[in-house]
């Protein structure tokens, strides 16, 4: 636990030291202990050359003698993911033979048209940005058409809020899958479902594990977590046309900002038109959030603030260069970013990095802890421009920020 909770911290080196002092402990689980520190990567990079360095797409090619990065932050960082996450599945099967299971489902006997049987399974059911882009789909799908039952997984987060209980009210069926795999397995199959949907693959390794049997003839990943799994159980990628395109032009000469296109997907990409998800929307802007002013959120009033509102993870060193030209180019800029407590690290970090790339300008960037809802609305409606990073901009943030007329 200690090595998970500094790898959160940021303590990068710190947690792989943990990690190896549990594999050497624990014999039973060497294997997956060892498998966790080798698959470790940073979360914040001091730089583009630190960043190629640890995620070069050639790496994976030689995992069945190393191991390369996990799932959950490289995506963050623009690059094609393909050959990592084929590779990464590729080790996983050799190493657990069981995960790769497959089933015969026997067709229904009895002749009569039913609606087709749709299993929506996932930990993230709740106060979420997942929870936030499947509610509206599951109260929306026809039920003339579909039965919708939804398997949360509560591994480790088995208390529930006001949003799961929505979705249990959404679906005609809602079950909690036990912690043992085999048993959901088990759950998952007697279900005879028609499609699986995974909302996300990447954020729970648990849920990852699961995805590698097959459930249902049609197992489906929306894109919670918009990279590809890399999975050959997982058959379909659904996504919208405004996220990925075969034409991206790298606006950093030889550095290519983006690899987000059609043949960077090991499953076969579904693009809606739309954003193909019902957005939950936010509250609207409460008479508090009208009545907070700059001076309560410790910002500075004569000042035009730039707010990037993102986890700093997705602050890649590419988008440096975007911060340093506002910086450089208007005189009265003052950069608003948010950092949680248990970030602290990260912010440290981010900070050297932009003292080096920044020089004098990089005090006029301003750390503002993670704030309430009602003040972050605020902090929305008090930007004179609102930022999204790139190449991993932002979903949920972004979409609220919209919908306070950003």
């Amino acid at each position: 636990m200690l090595g998970v909770f500094l790898d959160e911290l940021g303590a990068f080196n710190e947690s792989l030291r943990f990690f190896s002092y549990a594999a050497n402990l624990c014999e039973g689980d060497r294997t997956t202990l060892e498998l966790r520190q080798s698959l470790a990567v940073p979360i914040i990079y001091a730089s583009q050359a630190e960043a190629t360095s640890a995620l070069r797409p050639e790496a994976a090619a030689y995992l069945q003698y190393t191991i390369t990065p996990p799932t959950m932050f490289i995506g963050y960082q623009g690059i094609n993911v393909l050959p990592i996450q084929r590779a990464i599945n590729q080790l996983r099967s050799s190493l657990y033979p069981s995960l790769s299971s497959s089933f015969d489902r026997l067709a229904s006997d009895d002749g009569t048209q039913k609606p087709r049987s749709i299993g929506f399974i996932s930990t993230w059911f709740r106060v979420h940005s997942v929870g936030k882009l499947l509610l509206g789909i599951v109260q929306n799908l026809d039920r003339n058409k579909f039965h919708v039952t939804i398997y949360r997984c509560v591994h480790f987060l088995s208390d529930s809020d006001d949003v799961t209980e929505k979705f249990k009210r959404a679906a005609d069926e809602y079950v909690e899958l036990p912690d043992s795999q085999d048993a959901a397995v088990t759950i998952l199959r007697q279900a005879k479902l028609d499609v699986a949907i995974f909302p996300e693959l990447g954020m729970d390794e648990w849920t990852v594990l699961l995805s590698h049997h097959r459930v249902a003839p049609i197992q489906c990943v929306f894109w919670g977590h918009p990279i590809t799994t890399g999975n050959p159980n997982i058959d379909y990628f659904i996504s919208s046309e405004h996220f990925v395109s075969d034409h991206f032009e790298d606006t950093a000469g030889d550095l290519k900002l983006s690899d987000y296109r059609r043949s960077s997907f090991s499953e076969k990409i579904v693009l809606f038109r739309g954003l193909s998800t019902i957005f939950t929307e936010p509250k609207p802007l409460t008479a508090e959030s009208k009545d907070i002013t700059r001076s309560r959120l410790f910002l500075p009033a004569n000042r035009r603030l730039y707010v990037c509102p993102q986890t700093l993870m997705k602050f890649h060193p590419a988008f440096d260069e975007a911060l340093a030209g506002i910086l450089e180019q208007d005189g009265k800029a003052t950069i608003v970013l948010l950092a949680s407590g248990t970030q602290i690290v990260w912010m440290e970090q981010l900070r050297r990095r932009f003292r080096q790339r920044f020089g004098r300008n990089h005090r006029r960037v301003l750390f503002l802890p993670t704030l309430p809802f009602a003040e972050f609305q605020a902090l929305v409606t008090l930007a004179d421009v609102l930022l999204d990073p790139f190449p991993f901009g932002g979903g949920v943030t972004t979409l609220d920020a919209l919908h306070l007329g950003m």
